[in-house]
This record gives structure tokens, sequence and C-alpha cells, in this order.
């Protein structure tokens, strides 16, 4: 993982999000229920109102909030059960470092068996 990646992994509208999708999937925020506002999301994580916009766009892209201007953020229905199958963002690494290290070892052999 470069440079790049782990900085953007850290990212703190990305902690957020993922603070906010643990909170989903394991029901401290119900479907329906109004996520806190951004107001409130600043002051409590010491980050700007883009900050947390950021993050809840990301979660809004995945299906778990919807934004009703004027009203506030919601959890969508079935969002808990969406957040709970959806693999972390570290499991998906590993899984694309595990696939990308035995697509080397395929790669590898091909180069041995020309070789030899």
């Amino acid at each position: 993982m470069g440079a790049e990646e782990s900085e953007s992994s850290h990212a703190p509208y990305r902690r957020l999000a993922e603070e906010l999708r643990r909170d989903i999937a394991d029901g401290r925020l119900s479907a329906g229920e109004r996520v806190p506002s951004i107001r409130q999301l600043a002051e409590r994580h010491g980050i700007a109102p883009m900050t947390v916009k950021s993050a809840l766009r990301e979660l809004q892209d995945e299906g778990l909030v919807r934004t009703d201007p004027g009203r506030g953020t919601f959890v969508r229905d079935e969002a808990s059960a969406r957040a709970a199958d959806s693999p972390s963002e570290v499991a998906q690494l590993l899984a694309r470092m595990r696939a990308l290290e035995s697509r080397v070892d395929d790669l590898q052999a091909q180069v041995d068996e020309l070789r030899g």
C-alpha cells in the first residue's frame, strides 16, 4: 500500500464514515433514525463540517443513509444488514492483495516454465 493510500484510509472523513458504518451495523443507529447533525458530528469529532459532509456522502453512496434537505440525514431501511454484510476497507484491501499475490505466483510459474 502506497503512502497516498495509507494517508487517505486514515483521512478524518473515512474514520468518521467507518464509525457511523459500525454504529449502523451494530444497531446503535437503526433504520429510520436521524443521524446526528453535521454541526454535532463536527463538534464531537473536532473536524470541519465539510469533512462530515464527505463522510455522509460516502455512506449515502453506499446506500446506508439518505439525506432529506432541511430535515437531516437518516439511516435507510435495510442499511444495518448491508453495513454488517459489507466487508471493511481493510478486508477489501487484504482480498485484493491476496489476488495480486496469486497472480504474481502464476506469472512466476510461467516465467520459470519458459526458462526451463
